[in-house]
Order: C-alpha cells, then structure tokens, then sequence
C-alpha cells in the first residue's frame, strides 16, 4: 500500500490544493492527515471536507481539540490562530466530527507496526518532539515507524529498529516557508520519500492571504 501522509494545513487552501495536486500524481492508496486543518487560515472546513471526500484517515490536531473546547484557547494566542472566529462559522455536523477523532492511529501490516499522531509518542495530541531532542529516549517503542506533524519541521531520524518521521507541514512550514511538503510511504518495500512543493513568493499576493496575521506571513518567508 501506497500511503500520502501529511499535516498541519491549517487552513491555507492555495498550499494544500499543491499538495493535492502533487499526490494525485503519485499513485496513492491512502491519504493519512495527521491533523490540525483549522487555525491561522480561514479555510479549514474547505481542507476538512477535502479530506473526507478522498477518503483520507483524519486525525485531530490541537487546533481541532482546541475548535471543539477540549483545550483552551488563550485570547493572546487566538489573536493568530483566530480559532473563535472559525468555530462560530464551521457547521455544527463538523464539529461534532471534529469532536470523535482520534489523535494517533497504530496499523500492523506484515509483521510491522507503524504509527500516526500528531503530536509525540509521549503527548500524541500536543507533544512536540523535535530531531535534537537529547532527554526523549528514542528507543523506547516497539514500532517500526512512527510519523508525526505538530512541530511543522520536517525530519527523518533512525534510532535502533525505528525510523521516525516527521511529516512537516503542508500548510505554514516553519523551516522552509514557502516549501510545504508530505511523505509518501510504501507498507510493503518500508521506502518513503519526503517531498516538499516550492511555491512562488508571489502566492502571498493572493487575495487569500490578505488578512493573514503579520507574523504567520514572516514565517513563510523563512529560508
């Protein structure tokens, strides 16, 4: 099975159509989003139905666990994430969606497990685990691969039997701005690729990202 994994959207529907564009080229068998569509950008309810009409596997980010008051929203923060705002205007039956999915997915194929969150094995909702992270005992699992979104930093690190992945993020990558990727991942040969999309600065002159918070546009300039 050929599997596109991706993450972090949030909400920026000109970053997630290329990425969609580009999965559809690769002969996909399954799409697994490892969460958070909403936040930031207002297209979240758009890249959610996206989702669920390729029949993708969607986990809930923190964003989502925050739409749907399981997390607070700091009203500091929400000045950025402008969450408020979207949950008064995403459909009540989303919500209620939002609400029933799970933040981690374990699958056993072929004598392999791999695992999907969107956080961290120790957090799957909101844990961060970045590739330098010296106290996190990397061989403390059972999987055979473990992939991840959250931090938006795209990385693969081998440590004993298990090859971790982070995803990055299609939507607001923080390493390369204006370079969203995902991880395509073959079940049967264990072969995966992280691809990154580059977009044309120019993109940021689109009427979409006119109301975009200052600083979620300084990260996409990032290089």
């Amino acid at each position: 099975m050929r599997l596109a994994i991706l993450s972090d959207a949030h909400g920026n529907k000109p970053f997630f159509e290329k990425i969609i564009a580009d999965i559809d080229g690769e002969m996909i068998d399954k799409i697994i989003y490892l969460g958070d569509a909403f936040g930031y950008m207002t297209a979240g309810e758009y890249i959610y139905k996206a989702l669920k009409l390729r029949n993708a596997i969607v986990l809930k980010g923190n964003h989502e666990a925050m739409l749907v008051g399981e997390l607070p929203i700091e009203d500091e923060k929400d000045k950025i994430y402008k969450l408020k705002k979207q949950k008064d205007e995403v459909d009540r039956y989303i919500l209620n969606e939002l609400k029933s999915l799970r933040s981690e997915l374990t699958l056993q194929m072929a004598g392999n497990f791999f695992s999907f969150m969107h956080g961290a094995p120790f957090d799957t909702l909101n844990g961060y685990l970045y590739e330098d992270n010296a106290e996190y005992n990397w061989e403390n699992t059972d999987h055979d691969f473990i992939f991840m979104g959250h931090t938006h930093r795209m990385y693969m690190k081998k440590t004993g039997k298990t090859t971790y992945v982070n995803v990055g993020s299609c939507g607001l990558p923080r390493d390369k701005g204006l370079n969203p990727g995902y991880c395509v991942f073959d079940t049967e040969k264990l072969q995966l690729q992280l691809k990154r999309i580059k977009m044309n600065a120019a993109v940021l002159n689109d009427e979409f990202f006119l109301d975009v918070d200052k600083k979620v546009r300084n990260v996409f300039l990032r290089r």
